[in-house]
């Protein structure tokens, strides 16, 4: 019980078997970002358990029990948080082409797009519509590697629970023929 009120957001998804002697968790149904999650239960021997428990299927589904500020995070504001980071990474000249490459060919499309209803047929809408526009394959394949890159590097922080360009293909880069003299 104190593990509980500690933890009061999930106090209310928590009971205790008596006759088990076990804590079960239950997460509710929800809709989210056109997708459908029906309620599931599952039973633990401790508290702690059922809370972590309950913290990983709010991670898959990508969105809390309530409205919270993090379903509320954009693309943009994920991409101003990596920007600085990724500058002391890289040379000077590396980071400028990376943040042209973000801004030109990323946010024009995708920058209000929210971080939890990010999923692969979202990404393919937007390589379809750069691909329209005129931009060549292999800006959008620089395109689809960085948000890639930017993904990943939320997902430890908790920004975005699954990396949604991982199942974006690419296209084919046409390359130059080499000819000898």
């Amino acid at each position: 019980c104190r593990v509980l009120r500690k933890n009061p957001n999930y106090s209310k998804h928590i009971r205790r078997d008596k006759r088990k002697h076990l804590w079960v968790a239950e997460t509710p149904a929800a809709k989210f970002a056109n997708r459908t999650y029906s309620s599931t239960s599952n039973s633990f021997a401790t508290s702690e358990a059922a809370i972590n428990w309950l913290i990983q299927q709010e991670t898959l589904r990508g969105v809390g029990f309530s409205s919270s500020e993090e379903a509320k995070r954009t693309l943009r504001q994920l991409v101003d948080s990596w920007l600085p980071k990724h500058k002391t990474k890289v040379r000077h000249t590396t980071y400028l082409r990376d943040e042209l490459i973000l801004r030109r060919h990323v946010l024009p499309y995708l920058a209000s797009e929210p971080l939890v209803a990010l999923d692969v047929s979202t990404l393919e809408d937007w390589k379809l519509r750069m691909e329209s526009d005129g931009f060549s394959s292999d800006k959008v394949d620089k395109a689809i590697k960085k948000l890639r890159q930017v993904l990943d590097w939320g997902i430890p922080r908790g920004w975005v629970s699954l990396n949604a360009a991982r199942g974006l293909s690419t296209p084919l880069v046409s390359r130059a023929k080499w000819s000898p003299l």
